[in-house]
């Protein structure tokens, strides 16, 4: 696990906490909240902080810091990670620290939202291990296929004629078989300008990307665990197959990005391994009250990564001990 503590925030600059605002937005309003007469009922103890924030005439927003592995928790409805609530309890956290009461337990609302928090990693890793999942992707691909060579065979002429129902469609089917990135590729295939020169070209690009993931799919049964891995990240699922070597070493945070796939956001940390030589990414997926962990841009966290299987590992989660 993550080698992380109070002291370790403290020492993190402005500009690292900050940069982890997903945009210019959530930095106006997070430091605009950030004073200690604008939250109550704050505390802190040695792995987690916590603070309510006031809603008008609804129940506060709880919001909470795990130390260990920075996942920030909020009880609005953003989909953004850090909320404005979060980045404003962090930056609170390191430059009021006194305000926080630490002679207090963890009100119980912290260990629901907590115990909420466990529940959801269990059936996240349910779903995935679910045989019955795969065979509804396996059956999305079939489709897939099959509306391929259709398209293939009616010629790319005809496509400028085809209105964008003829994309979404697919791209809806490729939802309910749990391919997220397989429908996000046919909605910007569908946004593909027709009036340019090269749009040919660029609708050949993604078709005959999947075409290959197609046809990995078609000799699912034949190919190694790492290039199944590959094809399932390849979808948009976040695979939860490991290899069995895990890697100890002080990961320097080189950066964040964030995607959008069917419509949720997915931020991606990378990381570089200083003793090993090697990079690695963190991918996590933003839902209603999931926990995202959050790390600043240029710190350093000692900790071993679990890598997924992969033809070239680069996608890992952080081992927790058990």
């Amino acid at each position: 696990m993550i080698n992380g503590n109070f002291a370790q925030i403290l020492q993190w600059t402005e500009a690292q906490r900050l940069g982890l605002a997903p945009d210019t937005f959530t930095i106006r309003a997070g430091r605009g909240s950030a004073s200690p007469e604008k939250w109550h009922s704050v505390g802190r103890s040695t792995d987690v902080a916590w603070g309510l924030f006031p809603n008008r005439d609804k129940p506060p927003f709880q919001s909470s810091i795990q130390f260990d592995d920075m996942t920030m928790a909020c009880s609005c409805n953003s989909q953004k990670s850090p909320c404005r609530h979060t980045l404003a309890l962090l930056l609170l956290l390191a430059e009021s620290p006194d305000v926080f009461d630490t002679a207090v337990s963890p009100p119980p609302w912290l260990t629901a939202q907590q115990k909420r928090q466990q529940q959801q990693t269990q059936r996240r890793q349910s779903a995935a291990d679910d045989a019955a999942k795969m065979n509804l992707l396996h059956s999305g691909m079939k489709e897939l296929d099959l509306w391929l060579r259709d398209l293939i065979r009616h010629g790319l002429a005809d496509l400028p004629g085809r209105s964008k129902l003829y994309w979404t469609q697919m791209a809806d089917r490729m939802i309910d078989a749990e391919a997220p990135a397989i429908a996000q590729t046919l909605r910007d295939m569908a946004a593909i300008p027709v009036k340019q020169a090269d749009w040919p070209d660029r609708i050949l690009r993604q078709l005959g990307r999947l075409f290959l993931i197609v046809q990995g799919f078609n000799q699912w049964n034949h190919l190694p665990p790492e290039t199944q891995t590959d094809l399932q990240t390849a979808v948009g699922r976040l695979p939860t197959r490991f290899d069995n070597r895990p890697i100890n070493d002080s990961w320097l945070v080189l950066g964040r990005t964030v995607t959008t796939i069917n419509k949720r956001l997915r931020p991606t940390t990378w990381l570089w391994g200083q003793k090993h030589n090697r990079p690695a990414r963190l991918v996590q997926e933003i839902r209603s009250w999931q926990p995202v962990s959050q790390y600043a841009t240029g710190a350093q966290l000692n900790g071993t990564l679990q890598f997924i299987c992969s033809s070239f590992p680069l996608t890992a989660t952080f081992q927790v001990s058990p």
